[in-house]
């Protein structure tokens, strides 16, 4: 049941269920009244009585008897049998009851028995006196019961109650088993509708029948080679998976919680994880990789010792211009860059060199190059050995030790860090979110000061499927990492950027800031939902104070009617606290869910522009409230876990990857099967006693005749080949983008842009190289210099671009249809099978399913090809990103400018940056770098296809060495039984198997 609210009501607006509460039943809460309805003064005792119960059973009771034959009381028993059984047994009887005050009530003196202020009791209400012996061993089991409590400071009268992350609530069924994650719901997608999921499975299960028919003739693969073939090809049909790569980029600033939210993604704790100084692990690309086993594995890439070079030159440069120049630089800006960097450098130098460096001296000692020559020689004799070796580990634990160990600073370490020479980790697990092909990458951010990780992120970003990136929910409109995405973004063309906001619980405790930013009604919804939860506080609190009440009494009187409104007040009691635990997850979603809902809508407002074809994708997210309940019981933990957001963001991951595996999953019902079915079908055929020596032969010439008509038309030597990549370069790309070129006004144009950033003040200036012309400051706004330096040549080819892309088009038709000719004159060559109807059809729908099966795979291809390969070399040849073309072309202008200083160093690198984006032979080279990256993709590509037809030609070899192999008759006729239960499986699978997957 839902709470009733108006329409306005956000909790309602984004579809949070909620619980039964106080505001659906005003009786539930008000004051004087119980859970029943009933007033106070209709109940003499348990309305006024409140207790938090997280009874432990550990400790046995012993038997207690009661005067009158009221009952007797034993370990054993669920509760007292009287007049009211539900009273008793329902609730666990008077052992759970008692075993309750150990954690819920106040200890007081019980060694004399006290009356009880406020409750009396009349001589009429009173039991008999029992025996010594039963007075006894009552008062014994009522003062080992106080003596034990442990009382829970938040349920302490008069103490203020304070929040507790992951306290477990008393209804809690401890025995009922945590959230398993493959019982989420999948995403809504023909993927996953349960329709198509049938079929799939239905067709997995004929396949499995297959195989464990055929395992019955396995003898050995000598004597039985076909069938160890079919076989083997018929059990990895039966496990098939449709799997595909996707792969998701996570990039943010350090501290936004990117680690964590990886882990709870892959439901793994701890396994990327801060460093003991407090920064996060994230300062090295790090891959998440799906393995089909348990355990975890880790491999390390380092860089090469010309990245290397390269990167220790920087870090060199840096410090000297600080120790050198520092007196000169411009105050403000430009010293705080140039110390930041400096800072960067010497914490390098410290991982890298521990100890070789004993003062800062060093770097300006020498020339640089020295020092750098130096620097190489210390790093190929302290760093790590740089092999492809994995380090595998059974336990989490292990490998993240390892994991951070790799990238990240470890304190008080005394060997050189990993960190600066790694330059990506892979790490591969079981985890379920990636069993599809996903692939997570934890990237450094875009504003990180190393130069080198900077770029990997960059390169990342350009060629991922989708790319979140993160912040915390408190500052997501104005997070300067988020910022810095989009705008890389807008200048690379890419829409696959979404957004994720971490620490969405942190709004709980801070009712008051969540009441200021109220709007319409939603400050009265929150001020009414915390005075519900107060005022059944205070039920609560009366229960339990009449609950030690009757604990008292039960020490002198022990009477049936005592003992019934014991079990009286402690299910209102349950009743109550699973009530009021209700009440507090309420208040939590609504708070968490009213904030969530106006940070989405303020992201989308602002972000929305850069993905102009669908919505904006913004999650908002609670590691704290995942991991706290992660390991509840379901019932328990569940709502927290789906108001965490990482169930929705986890499922949402997986739908990434769900439109590849609906392709793959229709191929293999539509091909990958029929042609399987039609191999055993013509094994039975071609080994069958009864046919005709004649017949026999024309088969084995009849594949014979197909692998020779296909090898011509689809070997590597073949000129068709030659003739595609041919038409590609020579005709598409110069036709549509060389002779576009036009370098000269290119040219002019770019120095005409950069013309007008000469005017600007020293220090913007300076700033501006630094960045690498991609940079803001307040007086001259954002520019980026490279992109405004491309603008004519950007839209003189923005047409011939979109005019090779549809010719590309139009040549992957082409090809097609070539394959398709190549199968299809194939089928010819079955003409000698013209008296052999059996083994004609089943060649037939061999060679259809090959040529399906080939067709669909160049149509995966070329999706690759025309696609992820043309859209990064678009961003490569047409964007002004610091690793395209041209960012990597203007490189060594921005360095010759960050390495100058002195007098007239504002002159010369204004200059140096005009004469680079002014030349002709700037644009040459772009357009040659531009065609030659073409020319190695369309290579690729054809090495691709080489691979494809090769695969195709050595099955029909290893069909044709299966039908006229000298144990084909033996096989099939050696045990006819067999054979026949073969040709009746065959039969089943063929009125089985799904027809309509299109």
């Amino acid at each position: 049941m839902r709470l009733r609210e108006s329409d306005s009501d956000p909790q309602r607006a984004i579809g949070i269920p909620v619980a039964r509460s106080s505001i659906d039943d005003p009786s539930l809460s008000a004051p004087g009244s119980n859970l029943n309805g009933t007033s106070a003064a209709t109940n003499r005792k348990t309305s006024e009585r409140p207790v938090d119960s997280t009874a432990s059973m550990d400790t046995p009771l012993p038997s207690v008897e009661l005067p009158n034959n009221a009952f007797t009381f034993r370990p054993d028993m669920q509760g007292p049998r009287t007049e009211s059984e539900d009273d008793a047994s329902d609730l666990g009887g008077i052992q759970e009851g008692m075993q309750r005050l150990r954690h819920d009530s106040v200890p007081r003196d019980v060694s004399t028995p006290k009356s009880s202020p406020g409750r009396s009791v009349s001589p009429s209400q009173r039991p008999r006196t029992p025996t010594s012996n039963s007075r006894a061993g009552t008062e014994a089991l009522l003062v080992s019961q106080y003596e034990n409590l442990n009382l829970h400071p938040d349920d302490t009268p008069g103490r203020e109650r304070k929040h507790r992350r992951g306290r477990r609530s008393v209804s809690v069924n401890h025995d009922a088993p945590p959230h398993n994650i493959t019982d989420e719901d999948s995403p809504d997608d023909p993927f996953h509708d349960p329709g198509f999921q049938q079929k799939f499975s239905n067709a997995r299960a004929q396949m499995a029948k297959v195989a464990d028919v055929l395992r019955r003739g396995l003898v050995s693969p000598e004597e039985t080679p076909a069938i160890h073939r079919l076989h083997r090809r018929a059990q990895d049909l039966a496990n098939y998976q449709p799997a595909a790569t996707r792969t998701v980029a996570f990039v943010g600033d350090s501290g936004v919680g990117k680690s964590s939210v990886l882990n709870s993604l892959l439901d793994v704790k701890g396994l990327a994880r801060a460093s003991s100084g407090g920064s996060a692990c994230t300062c090295v690309a790090t891959e998440y990789r799906y393995q089909g086993h348990e355990g975890f594995s880790i491999e390390v890439t380092y860089f090469t010792e010309d990245e290397l070079e390269t990167q220790l030159s920087e870090l060199v440069h840096s410090s000297r211009l600080y120790l050198l120049h520092k007196d000169t630089l411009h105050k403000g800006e430009e010293l705080r860059d140039a110390e930041a960097r400096y800072k960067l450098a010497t914490d390098t130098f410290e991982a890298m060199f521990r100890g070789r460096m004993r003062n800062s001296n060093f770097v300006t000692a020498e020339a640089e190059n020295e020092v750098v020559k130096t620097m190489m020689g210390w790093a190929r004799e302290l760093g790590p050995v740089a092999d492809s070796r994995r380090h595998v580990f059974t336990d989490s634990e292990a490998c993240s030790s390892l994991l951070s160990e790799l990238c990240s600073e470890v304190r008080g370490s005394k060997k050189a860090a990993s960190w600066p020479y790694t330059k990506k980790i892979s790490v591969y697990l079981d985890a379920h979110v990636l069993r599809s092909g996903l692939v997570l990458v934890d990237l450094p951010g875009l504003r990180d000061l190393n130069s080198a990780r900077q770029k990997i992120t960059e390169r990342y970003l350009v060629k991922c499927d989708e790319i979140f990136v993160l912040c915390d929910s408190g500052r997501a409109t104005t997070d300067a990492g988020v910022m810095a995405v989009f705008k890389l973004a807008k200048r690379a063309g890419l829409s696959n950027v979404g957004i994720i906001c971490t620490k969405s619980d942190a709004i709980v405790g801070r009712v008051d800031e969540a009441l200021m930013d109220c709007v319409g009604g939603e400050a009265e919804a929150i001020a009414n939902r915390v005075e519900t939860i107060k005022s059944a506080e205070r039920d609560l609190q009366g229960l339990r104070t009449a609950r030690e009440e009757i604990v008292e009494d039960l020490k002198e009187f022990y009477d049936e009617d005592t003992i019934k409104e014991f079990h009286d007040v402690e299910r209102k009691i349950k009743t109550k606290e699973a009530f009021l635990e209700t009440l507090r997850l309420e208040l939590r979603q609504y708070l968490v869910n009213t904030r969530n809902a106006r940070v989405i809508s303020k992201l989308r407002t602002t972000y929305q522009h850069a993905v102009p074809d669908s919505e904006l994708n913004v999650f908002c997210v609670s590691n704290s409230f995942y991991w706290d309940n992660r390991h509840l019981p379901k019932d328990k933990s569940l709502p927290h876990l789906e108001l965490s957001g990482i169930i929705a963001l986890r499922r949402h991951c997986a739908s990434l990857v769900s439109q590849r595996q609906l392709w793959l999953a229709k191929s293999y019902i539509r091909e990958k099967i029929p042609t399987l079915i039609n191999e055993v079908e013509l094994w039975i055929q071609a080994g069958s006693a009864s046919a005709e020596e004649e017949e026999k032969r024309r088969i084995v010439q009849a594949i014979n005749d197909i692998e020779s008509n296909l090898r011509k038309c689809l070997d590597s030597d073949a000129p068709f080949y030659a003739e595609f990549s041919d038409n590609l370069v020579r005709n598409q790309f110069r036709t549509h983008i060389s002779d576009a070129t036009n370098t000269r006004r290119w040219a002019s144009e770019a120095k005409e842009a950069s013309l007008q950033w000469t005017g600007w003040h020293p220090s913007s200036y300076a700033a501006f190289c630094r960045n690498f012309g991609d940079h803001s400051t307040p007086k001259a706004g954002y520019h980026n210099w490279n992109e405004e330096a491309l603008k004519a040549m950007s839209e003189d080819l923005e047409q011939p671009w979109e005019n090779l892309q549809s010719a590309l088009d139009e040549e992957s038709e082409r090809m097609s249809e070539s394959f398709d000719a190549a199968f299809k004159s194939a089928l010819k060559c079955l003409d000698i099978l013209a008296k052999y109807p059996a083994a004609s059809k089943a060649l037939r729908g061999i060679l259809k399913s090959r040529g399906g099966i080939a067709s669909s795979t160049f149509q995966d291809l070329w999706h690759a090809f025309a696609n992820s390969s043309m859209e990064t070399l678009r961003i490569d040849g047409l964007s002004g990103i610091r690793t395209s073309i041209f960012g990597r072309s203007m490189e060594a202008s921005y360095q010759a400018c960050n390495r100058d200083y002195g007098s007239g160093v504002d002159r010369r690198r204004k200059h140096i940056i005009e004469s680079a984006m002014g030349s002709q032979a700037t644009f040459r080279t772009h357009m040659h770098e531009f065609r030659r990256q073409f020319v190695q993709l369309v290579q690729e590509f054809e090495k691709k296809l080489h691979k494809m037809a090769d695969e195709q030609l050595g099955e029909i070899n290893a069909l044709l060495g299966m039908v006229r192999g000298e144990n084909v008759v033996a096989e099939t006729e050696g045990d006819r039984e067999f054979r026949q239960m073969v040709k009746d499986v065959v039969a089943d699978v063929v009125l089985e198997m799904p027809t309509d997957v299109d």
